[in-house]
């Protein structure tokens, strides 16, 4: 394995379970809003600078402790940004997510399909049996 890997999975050991919740509620939110890849996109080309970003989100803490009701978990994002690798995990776990989310809106889409075609056929079969009723009846003449 490679020394990077190493160091991912070594940082990833480290921490705690509230930040590992939020690495992964930040990844479940963007896939769920589709933007994986711009999140994707913006976070590769913003790798470097996950230091800064910290220091500029500790900069503007105080206007941002009004605007959030939970300013815990932005101290929290922030001081994750610090550590170096922290975006390299937070870019796993959108990829992983995206997995997860494709896979479930498929499914979605043959249930949605498979129930369609069930509809279709109830009412084809409706249909015919009404048919058969009027058939019965002597009211109409069977179709050639």
């Amino acid at each position: 394995m490679s020394e990077r890997m190493e160091d991912l999975e070594r940082l990833e050991a480290e921490l705690e379970a509230g930040d590992r919740e939020l690495l992964d509620t930040l990844a479940q939110g963007i896939t769920k809003r589709r933007l994986s890849a711009a999140a994707i996109f913006f976070l590769e080309s913003m790798k470097p600078l996950g230091w800064i970003g910290s220091q500029v989100m500790y900069f503007f803490q105080p206007i941002m402790r009004l605007v959030f009701s939970e300013s815990s978990r932005y101290d929290r994002a922030a001081r994750l940004l610090e550590r170096r690798g922290t975006v390299e995990l937070l870019l796993r776990r959108i990829e992983d997510h995206q997995v997860v989310f494709t896979e479930e809106l498929e499914a979605q889409k043959l249930a949605a399909r498979a129930l369609k075609l069930e509809q279709k056929a109830a009412a084809k079969a409706d249909k015919e049996a009404r048919r058969a009723a009027k058939r019965s009846k002597g009211d109409v003449q069977p179709r050639a």
